[in-house]
């Protein structure tokens, strides 16, 4: 049974802060995916500041963030909110998110204020600022993101690298060119799947030898007992 924390703070959202929202560009839904997985992936703090954001924000205001991340003295609080993010993802690639943790995501997320903006091509783009906070992820901006998952185009899209040294989230893609199946094993634009399968033929080749020397010491103990 999934029991979600209580709320740890109620901000003030000030109009005048929303008024220098209104200059700025909302991110798209897959701007959010993004950067969802980029802080879960590398803790990457301008990332994460991105997300809570919502919107594109001046150089200025995001310049102080990039380059930093968990590791960085200054940010290793987040350490703890990336570790948790990971966790999560990792059910839903695994396809295991219960009814009561999705329940939990959109009650967070009701956590919102959000407000549309349309433009001349007809996209369709929120802003949000956050009026609740938790003690715990995910925070009403990160159970958004999740919650994307769950719908299309992103539903049953998330992937998660199976070579052993990354795992690294992604959404699948298409391979270059457009043809074939999706790639959804290791991530895109990388070698992980030729590493991986070199890591698995030396694994194999240890195990060959080993069962050959096994194979071995069995003979030669029967040739001593005649």
């Amino acid at each position: 049974m999934v029991t979600d924390a209580p709320i740890a703070s109620v901000p003030t959202i000030s109009v005048a802060h929303l008024r220098r929202m209104e200059g700025l560009r909302p991110l798209s839904d897959r701007e959010r995916v993004e950067a969802l997985l980029r802080f879960a992936n590398t803790g990457d703090v301008a990332a994460r500041a991105l997300l809570q954001a919502s919107v594109h924000p001046a150089d200025p205001a995001l310049a102080r963030y990039r380059g930093r991340d968990t590791r960085d003295p200054a940010y290793s609080h987040l350490a703890g909110a990336q570790f948790q993010l990971r966790h999560l993802l990792a059910r839903i690639a695994a396809d295991d998110v219960s009814a009561e943790l999705l329940a939990s995501w959109r009650h967070r997320a009701a956590g919102l204020v959000l407000w549309p903006e349309f433009e001349p091509d007809g996209t369709r783009r929120y802003r949000f600022m956050a009026f609740e906070v938790y003690a715990t992820e995910p925070q009403p901006d990160s159970a958004y993101a999740l919650l994307l998952f769950h719908e299309a185009p992103f539903r049953g899209q998330l992937c998660r690298c199976k070579w052993d040294q990354c795992g690294h989230f992604f959404v699948a893609a298409q391979p270059d060119g457009g043809r074939g199946a999706p790639i959804r094993d290791y991530c895109p634009g990388t070698d992980h799947g030729k590493r991986a399968h070199q890591a698995g033929a030396v694994e194999r080749m240890r195990k060959s030898r080993e069962r050959a020397r096994q194979r071995a010491r069995a003979k030669q103990s029967k040739q001593r007992r005649r």
